[in-house]
C-alpha cells in the first residue's frame, strides 16, 4: 500500500533499480499537494520519474550532455519533484491549477510521441542562482 493515495509505491521509487529510495523520501507537503490535485482534476498524472538518488540523478544530466556531478542534487534527489506524462487538454488543466496551488518548476517536453511527453513539476522556493517561478522546455 503506497503513503500517497493515487500514486504507487513503485511509480515513486528511484529508478536506478539499486538504492532502494523513493516513496519514503518524497516531501510530505509536495506530495499532499500533488494528492489534492489528482483528486481536484479527477484523472491520473502517470510519473514517470519520481524520486532519484545522487547518483542515478547524476547519470540523467550526463546523458543530457552534462558534466557529471554538476547536477547531483536537485529537486527529484529531494523528493520535492515529479516528472509525469501528461499532455494536451489535461496537461493545460493540470497546469492551471499548479500555478494556483503555488508549485514554482515547470519543465515541459510535448514534441514526440505521446507516451514520450511529459512535465516536471516542483515546489522549489526562490533562492540564489534559481529563479522562481520558472519555465523550461527539453529538446
Amino acid at each position: 500500500m503506497s503513503l500517497y493515495e493515487h500514486f504507487t509505491s513503485t511509480e515513486l521509487a528511484c529508478s536506478c533499480g539499486q538504492c532502494g529510495q523513493g516513496e519514503a523520501n518524497m516531501d510530505p507537503t509536495f506530495m499532499y499537494t500533488m494528492v489534492s490535485m489528482r483528486k481536484e482534476l479527477g484523472f491520473a498524472f502517470p510519473v514517470t520519474s519520481g524520486f532519484r538518488c545522487f547518483a542515478y540523478n547524476d547519470d540523467i544530466y550526463v546523458r543530457r550532455g552534462f558534466a557529471p556531478g554538476t547536477h547531483g542534487s536537485g529537486p527529484h534527489t529531494t523528493g520535492h519533484a515529479l516528472d509525469m506524462n501528461l499532455y494536451d487538454a489535461r496537461l493545460c488543466a493540470f497546469l492551471e491549477l499548479a500555478f494556483k496551488r503555488g508549485m514554482t518548476g515547470f519543465g515541459l517536453k510535448q514534441h514526440g510521441p505521446r507516451n514520450k511527453r511529459f512535465v516536471h513539476i516542483d515546489n522549489l522556493p526562490k533562492a540564489v542562482g534559481q529563479p522562481r517561478p520558472h519555465m523550461w522546455t527539453y529538446s
